[in-house]
């Protein structure tokens, strides 16, 4: 009696280590019922089980009355470390009531439960009977389970979530005949009454009438020893413990992985900036000084300017154009080297300029052509039909800065003073390198198994390095030519910028205020070189020479006093080359209201609920309290089985 308690103690064991997972499926549509749940099962030697199932569903007032969804547990927990797999196939509906078989399967997997939905029926088609029967037939494998003297079909026929089954008559044909029979009907981990025979055909018949809802039924039937070729249930590792192991997995992946893509984004904008160092220098004469051009027909090697040659001072300016000196220091035209170049105008007597109160204005006053382009191109383009030109009015010197603009980048062009990129050449590199990346990093990424995410970070990286790059680069490399002129305007810059009065360089008589004032301009020391050529003026070293070329000027004036003026002049310039704005738009008319057509509709409809089922699960126990379970043995008497206890179940609801 003792060893007989402790079999009960492992059975009931077993059946409580299911409720750990239990996990509900589906609800029944409101006021769904069953009118018949009927089952044939046939065990075959190998150890398959076909199943047949014949179901009258009842449909409640809350049914979509399409049809109907039978949900088939096909994963549940064994034990704490196995899953059993029921491998469902060959599934075949019909139905005697005219109503569509159409069969849709879905797999789920929820925790350690594993379940199968066939959707049956049609979403364009409305039954419009009350009740309709589906003959459900498929095959399943891993159902049965083996002790050392019998095996056994343990079975769940219904799940804990349907409604009500009015009656449900169950059969199971197995090898020899069955053994013995029992079954329960109750609630899940309970045991209720329930009708089990074995007839003289050895076919196992259970009965029920009714299965309230809450409650399932489920059936056991003893089927010989060596009989089934196969009776072991299909056990895999736990979906649990697995989902575990691979999270750890993952996690070292992706722990490899992102340290490799850490490492790659630092080292791209590392090679980006060696990259950039190497190819970002101008270039210079080897062998010869700053701002020294070698002969015509003399070859000179260019060399990179690295680290960069100090550039003497100049003590005379450059034999180029104003507009050349700013394109050569900027690589780029700025209106300040238009500005110069209309000072320069004003000091060799082609213009005259006022602005030391009211709008900075200029004039023609020598019809003699400049003595260079960009001033030929700013007189014709700019003081044609005028007394006096307005300087700040917006629009007014647009076409001759665009004109001075042109003509500086093809002289930049033709004596070849910066070395040229070919015309997105450097984006083809960033989609080549990109798509390189991409490729090899996804190799790599493939190969670990880690998440193709972690290439975002080096592809990133490399992504800001390219642009980077890209705008660094855009700026272009002096050539050597390009940097000797260069060097000749910054000397000069640095004359102005950085002698003192008694430093200053000049013959009796000059006027080097006004001679130097545009390179003053260009270089944006207006305020120094005035202030330089004041103090030589207050210490006797030059002369206040009167400039006929400014307009406003009036006896007591200082260098102060017409630098202020050229300032006017330059910053009312800064407004005459922005485009004059566009007309203001014509007013529209009023818009009509629309009329809000979807205005009232809401609400929706849809299909919902669970699975309809119990994932109860018995693991490897026996329904016969002397079965013991797989390690067991003894005789089989008595059904000590509980509801919820066998493999499968399920449940079915309305759609």
């Amino acid at each position: 009696m003792r060893r007989q308690g402790w079999r009960w103690l492992l059975v009931a064991l077993f059946g409580l280590a299911g409720l750990v997972g239990v996990t509900p499926i589906a609800h029944a549509a409101a006021g769904d019922s069953y009118d018949r749940w009927d089952v044939a099962y046939v065990v075959s030697p190998n150890g398959s089980v076909h199943v047949t199932e014949t179901i009258t569903l009842r449909f409640g007032p809350s049914s979509g009355r399409h049809g109907f969804e039978r949900y088939l547990i096909v994963r549940e927990k064994y034990d704490d470390t196995q899953d059993a797999l029921y491998q469902v196939s060959n599934v075949n509906v019909s139905s005697p009531s005219s109503v569509s078989t159409n069969v849709l399967q879905t797999s789920t997997l929820q925790g350690r439960t594993g379940v199968l939905k066939l959707r049956i029926g049609d979403a364009s088609r409305v039954i419009y009977t009350e009740t309709a029967t589906y003959v459900i037939s498929y095959d399943v494998a891993g159902g049965l389970r083996t002790f050392p003297t019998y095996d056994e079909f343990y079975w769940d026929v219904t799940g804990s979530s349907l409604p009500l089954i009015t009656s449900s008559t169950v059969t199971a044909t197995v090898p020899g005949g069955a053994k013995a029979a029992g079954c329960s009907v109750a609630i899940p981990g309970s045991q209720g009454p329930c009708t089990a025979a074995v007839g003289a055909d050895g076919v196992a018949t259970f009965k029920a009438a009714p299965i309230p809802a809450g409650q399932l039924l489920t059936i056991s039937t003893q089927i010989g020893s060596g009989l089934i070729s196969d009776a072991r249930p299909i056990l895999v590792e736990s979906a649990t413990l697995a989902a575990d192991r691979e999270a750890q997995l993952s996690l070292q992946r992706n722990t490899a992985a992102g340290t490799g893509a850490g490492v790659t984004a630092a080292l791209i904008p590392l090679l980006g900036w060696l990259y950039w160092r190497r190819n970002s220098s101008d270039r210079r004469f080897a062998g010869l000084p700053p701002g020294v051009i070698p002969s015509p027909g003399e070859h000179v090697k260019e060399v990179e300017d690295r680290p960069a040659a100090v550039v003497p001072v100049a003590f005379s300016a450059p034999t180029i154009t104003f507009a050349e000196a700013g394109y050569l220091l900027n690589r780029s035209h700025a209106v300040r080297d238009t500005t110069a170049t209309l000072v320069d105008l004003a000091v060799k007597g082609v213009v005259q300029l006022k602005g030391a109160e009211g709008e900075a204005m200029a004039r023609a006053t020598d019809l003699a052509q400049p003595d260079t382009a960009p001033g030929k191109l700013l007189l014709a383009e700019a003081f044609i039909g005028y007394d006096w030109f307005p300087l700040g009015e917006r629009g007014t010197l647009v076409a001759a800065d665009q004109s001075i603009d042109s003509w500086v980048q093809s002289q930049s062009r033709q004596q070849g003073w910066f070395a040229t990129r070919a015309p997105g050449s450097f984006l083809g590199i960033i989609v080549v390198s990109f798509v390189l990346v991409a490729l090899t990093g996804g190799a790599m990424l493939g190969s670990l198994g880690a998440s193709p995410l972690w290439v975002v970070i080096p592809g990133a990286a490399m992504i800001v390095t390219l642009y980077a790059l890209n705008r660094l680069l855009a700026t272009p490399r002096r050539t050597g030519i390009g940097r000797a002129l260069t060097d000749q305007v910054e000397g000069f810059r640095l004359y102005l910028t950085t002698a003192e009065a008694d430093q200053l360089r000049f013959e009796e008589g000059e006027d080097i205020f006004s001679r130097y004032l545009p390179w003053a301009v260009l270089f944006d020391c207006t305020q120094r070189w005035t202030d330089v050529c004041q103090q030589a003026v207050d210490l006797g070293l030059m002369q206040l020479a009167a400039p006929t070329w400014y307009d406003d000027w009036t006896p007591g004036w200082t260098y102060h006093d017409l630098s202020l003026g050229v300032d006017h002049v330059q910053w009312d310039m800064s407004s005459g080359v922005i485009p004059a704005p566009p007309p203001p738009p014509l007013p529209e008319p009023d818009p009509v209201p629309d009329v809000d057509k979807d205005a009232g509709w809401g609400g929706g409809s849809g299909w919902g609920g669970d699975s309809g089922g119990s994932s109860w699960s018995s693991g490897g126990g026996s329904a016969w309290s002397s079965g013991g379970g797989s390690s067991g043995g003894g005789s089989s008497s008595s059904f000590g089985g509980f509801s919820g206890g066998g493999g499968g179940g399920g449940g079915g609801d309305s759609w």
